[in-house]
Formats: C-alpha cells, sequence, structure tokens
C-alpha cells in the first residue's frame, strides 16, 4: 500500500518557505566553508526566499571564488572578518571541525546569529563556550542536524508521536558510506582535526535522533575498531544506549558499501522501519485480537524520482531548506530553535561517552547535565 503524503509536512524546503508569507524580513548570510557542503548549503540558501548570500569565505580562495561566481557574496580571505562584517545578520559555518568553536564564538560576539554544521563542536570545552557565547550575546546557535528532514525520518517520528506502534521499546539504526582512499586523505581522518571517527562524522546524526524518538540517554557503551585507518580513529563503532523505557543500538561506519542509513523502531504494538535510500517507511501493527501482523508500505515518490535526475543534493538541499525556516522562525518568535545548541552538545557529550567506554570497556552513565536542564536564554534581538 502506497500512501500519498503532504510535502509540506515534510521536505520540500521551498513549498515551506512559500507558506511562511507573515515572515517578510530578509536576512544577509555569511557562509564559511565552501567545500561540498557549503556549496550545498549556498544552493539552499539561494532557493530561500528569506536569505540573501552576502559573503563567502574558504581556506581555498579559488573555490571560494567559484561559489561566489554560481551564487553570489563577496569573497573574502579573512574568517574572522567575514563572520563580524556589520552588513551580515547570519552565519553559516560548514568548515572542518577544528573551526566550528572558534568562528562560531567570533560570530556570536559580533552579534551575528550561527547555525553550525555537526557535530557541533569536537569536545565539551569548545561546546560549553560556544553556549556561553550564545547566551551571553543574546544569540541563536542551531546545529545542523539535517537527518530529522528526511521525510522518511520524519514521518517515523509522526508516527511514533501518534502512538502507531504503542510505546517504543527498542530503536536500532545504522549509518555509514564505504569511506576510500580519497575519502582517508581528508581531515575527516585526522582526529586532531575531526575530533573522532565515523561516529563524530555520521553516527551524531543517529544520536541526535534517537534522542529525539526515544528521549534522554541514561547510560552508553561503546565499541570501536580501526580496520583501515590509523590506530586512535574509528572507521566504524557500534553503541548501546538506555533511556528511560527504552534501549538503543546504533551503529556507524566508514566500511558501509551499501550506505546510507536505516532505523528500525520497535514498539509494543508493532514497528516502524526507515530506510534511505529509497526514502520509504515500512509500517507493521499487531492486532491484539489475532496476534497478525498487517504491514504498510510508504514510499516517498517524489524524492526518489527527483534523485534520480537531480542525485543526493535534491534531498540535502531540501533538508536545508527547511532547517533555515525552522531557524528564522525562531529569531522572529525569540526562542531557541529546533535542534539547538543544547542538542548538539548533548549529542558531544553522548560521543565523548561511547568513546570512553570503547577505551575503557565500561558502562558510562550519561546523566542530563545542568546546563540542559535550565531554560535557553531568549535572543533578545530579530
Amino acid at each position: 500500500m502506497i500512501d500519498d503524503i503532504p510535502r509540506s509536512q515534510f521536505l520540500s524546503g521551498p513549498m515551506r518557505s512559500s507558506e511562511n508569507r507573515r515572515m517578510t524580513k530578509a536576512f544577509a548570510v555569511a557562509l564559511v566553508g565552501c567545500g561540498e557542503i557549503g556549496s550545498m548549503r549556498a544552493a539552499a540558501v539561494e532557493k530561500s526566499p528569506r536569505l540573501r548570500l552576502r559573503a563567502v569565505c574558504d581556506i581555498d580562495r579559488e573555490r571560494a571564488e567559484a561559489l561566489s561566481k554560481r551564487f553570489g557574496g563577496a569573497v573574502h580571505g579573512d574568517a574572522e572578518v567575514a563572520v563580524r562584517a556589520p552588513d551580515v545578520d547570519l552565519v553559516i559555518i560548514s568548515t572542518s571541525n577544528n573551526l566550528h568553536a572558534p568562528l562560531a564564538i567570533a560570530a556570536m560576539n559580533a552579534g551575528k546569529h550561527v547555525l553550525c554544521e555537526k557535530p557541533l563542536a569536537r569536545n565539551l570545552e569548545e561546546a560549553t563556550a560556544m553556549l556561553d557565547a550564545a547566551v551571553r550575546n543574546g544569540v541563536q546557535l542551531k546545529t545542523g542536524f539535517n537527518h530529522r528532514y528526511y521525510p522518511c525520518v520524519s514521518k517515523s517520528a509522526e508516527l511514533v508521536r501518534e502512538g502507531a506502534v504503542g510505546r517504543p521499546i527498542l530503536l536500532r539504526a545504522s549509518i555509514g558510506h564505504p569511506g576510500g582512499p580519497e575519502f582517508f586523505k581528508r581531515w575527516f581522518a585526522d582526529p586532531r582535526i575531526a575530533g573522532g571517527g565515523t561516529l563524530i562524522d555520521n553516527g551524531v546524526h543517529m544520536l541526535d535522533i534517537t534522542r529525539w524518538i526515544l528521549g534522554e540517554v541514561d547510560e552508553v557503551m561503546g565499541m570501536s575498531s580501526s580496520a583501515r585507518v590509523s590506530a586512535g580513529l574509528d572507521d566504524n563503532c557500534f553503541a548501546l544506549l538506555r533511556a528511560s523505557r527504552a534501549i538503543a543500538s546504533i551503529s556507524s561506519s566508514w566500511n558501509k558499501w551499501d550506505g546510507y542509513f536505516e532505523i528500525e523502531i520497535t514498539g509494543d504494538e508493532g514497528y516502524i522501519h526507515c530506510r534511505y535510500p529509497p526514502m520509504e517507511v515500512r509500517i507493521g501493527k499487531i492486532n491484539p485480537r489475532n496476534g497478525r501482523l498487517s504491514q504498510k508500505r510508504i514510499l516517498f515518490w517524489r524524492d526518489i524520482l527527483l534523485e534520480k535526475v537531480l542525485t543526493y543534493r535534491h534531498t540535502t538541499i531540501g533538508t536545508f531548506l527547511c532547517e533555515f525556516d525552522e531557524w528564522l522562525e525562531a529569531i522572529e518568535a525569540n526562542r531557541p530553535p529546533a535542534f539547538g545548541a543544547k542538542d548538539g552538545y548533548r549529542v558531544t557529550e553522548l560521543v565523548q561517552a561511547i568513546y570512553r567506554s570503547a577505551r575503557e570497556g565500561v558502562r558510562v552513565p550519561t546523566p542530563v547535565p545542568d546546563v540542559l536542564k535550565t531554560p535557553s536564554a531568549p535572543s533578545g534581538r530579530s
């Protein structure tokens, strides 16, 4: 059985943007990092009726100039100058992980709202400094957890909220890509720059989605290997997590030949299976009278077909547009953004706990820290 899904509820960034007619102010954006992700961020900015690309910066000036020619924006040679520019309202950071904290803090100290790619930071010291800067300057800091906006993920979360399969008792998630020689030459495979391996690269998305669906995580166990990379860097990582009323397993890999992700949520009345690619959700429901399992499949044909023409960039850019919509709504409503700095902080904390567990072979408790129990300060500006 194939259901028609209202596109405005899930991906469809352009559709969502056109529906937000009450928001009229345009925001000027500085984009730092013009690589693969940065170029898709720029494409999403171009498609947003609310955003204008004002400045671009990259350590490779030729790459920044090429992006500027395509999408606009003045080319800056100094990232800290770009994020402090007086004609910029918002800063998007799509750099290597080691630059997230210093650039975000510089931008927030200049009064700019910031969207930072995942992971928010390499460690808790950096994440804490970023949260402090957001509160101190009264600005919005959003973490780039765009996977929540994949149509199959959004639909799965909606089904859980509606009680479609009863109370969640188990979640299993896997994510990854094949890696390869060229990938392992990039900064991702340098733990000093990245802060870790596949877990901090891909696994953070699954940790974020697990928290979103199951609630806070109380305890973790981890195990990792360095199969094709240097010792101390994980190219395969597994984690077991315990929430208040459920458990979860997560695997992240740079050796996953059939990437990209799948998530299975088992409830006490059925299951939800989310997979990309293709973009699909399978739902199984147990009949309490006879114990029979009825099953339904939801295929997101629009995205499946467009990806065949436009590649995965179609989906990624659409999720970025949805992120932008929610970010701007939060700024104008003077409220913390969904999937904000605290989500990024908490996932960073879970990553560190899993790495510690993998090193020491122990269970690691992960109580919610005080910094996440206090309400976020309103932005105070828009």
